[in-house]
């Protein structure tokens, strides 16, 4: 049955706000600490001094987003339990990346890591590169900002222009203020945030549904212990061979080529500090992982043979880890509020990441005001995505708009959540 009348509590309410008060906290510090120490090291390199437990805490939250918290027990759900050979694939990646590629990059102590590109071949050939990265990276943004900008505008009735500045400046604040140090501590605050947030719903799913014991059956019961899957051929969807190469390609591409990755090797005092950090990746990767599992598999047991999507509950799958959270805990106050609030922090996680993915390149003609410029440009694509909003509804059918209010009477507890990005229609 629909989950009918669940609606935010105050505590909810206060998780939300605790959420952007302590970022924006850790950029007024830093900014007040910091204040005297204006070079281009100190601002986006944190001097090269930082200690290894932040920035290791920064570098797989970076790795993050709210892709990954609504839709990796998704996968679980559909697909099995064999996504968790995925953390085998991290396992043999991060130790190549701390002994090939890292001491290399951080040698070279660079603040961009197109200046490689510079350094290999010339100046207009980072300057190209650098750009085009740039402009990847705030697209994606626009899209990561507008998510928990319109969750946000969902749960309190704000308009979704004013929830996009409310969050964009919570993030323009604290990194254009307290610089790289301040991101990094905030990270490190909002990787225990988003654990918790992991942690509330598996433990409580385990509680609900009469123990480990009872979702393992179910699911095995379902084909979604399938962690042995060995087919060796490549048409076959989710195998060991295809979640353990891809996930040592996964690992790779970022850690090795990414801006946000190799600012954070070169904030650290010395080589043997790159290696320990991304090596303290590796029980993190595994303990997120296990848990993204975890969830998927507490999904399938809580709507096993009444699914969300068959019943038309919900639209999309992205839609099954936020109905599952509001039917959890609608006796919890407060436990929604903090899942909402890990989702806001993975997103300006990533927006952080766009952010200073762009930095470098413009640093030294605007100093710290870079980072303005930048999020001013996040927020201009995120808002064409209204645009391309209201344009759409503008031009729906009678049937279409019917529809759409009925869906929002029906299941009133899922407006906080849905559609994270996407416009729910079904011509009738």
């Amino acid at each position: 049955m629909p989950a009918k009348d669940v609606f935010f509590h105050w505590m909810d309410y206060c998780m939300l706000v605790l959420t952007l008060l302590l970022s924006c906290a850790v950029g007024i510090y830093y900014g007040i600490a910091e204040r005297n120490k204006s070079t281009a090291v100190d601002y986006l390199m944190a001097g090269r001094s930082m200690p290894v437990w932040p920035v290791s805490f920064s570098l797989f939250v970076s790795f993050l987003s709210s892709i990954s918290f609504l839709g990796d027990p998704v996968e679980v759900y559909y697909y099995g339990a064999i996504y968790w050979s995925m953390t085998l694939g991290f396992l043999i990646g991060l130790p190549i990346i701390a002994h090939v590629f890292a001491p290399i990059l951080y040698r070279m102590k660079l603040i961009s890591v197109c200046e490689y590109l510079e350094i290999r071949y010339n100046s207009k050939v980072r300057i190209i590169c650098s750009i085009i990265s740039g402009i990847g990276m705030m697209l994606f943004m626009g899209v990561v900002l507008y998510a928990p900008s319109l969750a946000l505008s969902q749960v309190t009735g704000l308009d979704v222009w004013l929830c996009i500045m409310v969050v964009g400046v919570a993030c323009t604040f604290y990194t254009s203020l307290g610089g790289m140090k301040a991101v990094l501590w905030a990270d490190t605050m909002q990787f225990f945030l988003m654990m918790a947030g992991l942690l509330a719903i598996f433990i409580q799913g385990i509680l609900k549904l009469g123990g480990i014991s009872n979702i393992w059956n179910i699911s095995k019961q379902g084909g979604r212990l399938n962690f042995f899957e060995f087919n060796p051929s490549p048409f076959y969807r989710s195998t060991f061979w295809t979640f353990v190469i891809g996930g040592v390609f996964r690992a790779l591409n970022p850690h090795v080529s990414g801006q946000v990755w190799v600012q954070r090797y070169c904030s650290l005092k010395s080589e043997k500090d790159v290696k320990l950090a991304i090596y303290l990746n590796l029980p993190l990767y595994l303990i997120f992982l296990t848990l993204f599992t975890g969830n998927g598999l507490v999904l399938y047991a809580y709507y096993n043979g009444c699914d969300p999507m068959q019943q038309g509950r919900i639209r999309k799958p992205d839609q099954m880890i936020p109905l599952l959270v509001l039917e959890l805990f609608q006796t919890l106050p407060g436990v929604s509020g903090l899942f909402l609030g890990s989702l806001v922090s993975a997103s300006l996680r990533s927006a952080f990441n766009g952010i200073y993915n762009f930095s470098p390149l413009l640093y030294p003609a605007l100093g710290p005001i870079i980072n303005i410029v930048c999020s001013l440009l996040i927020w201009m694509i995120t808002v064409s995505f209204l645009k391309v909003r209201k344009y759409y509804d503008s031009n729906s059918t009678k049937d279409e708009k019917i529809e759409r209010v009925a869906y929002d009477k029906d299941y009133p507890g899922l407006l906080p959540f849905a559609p994270i990005g996407e416009i729910r229609t079904t011509t009738v």
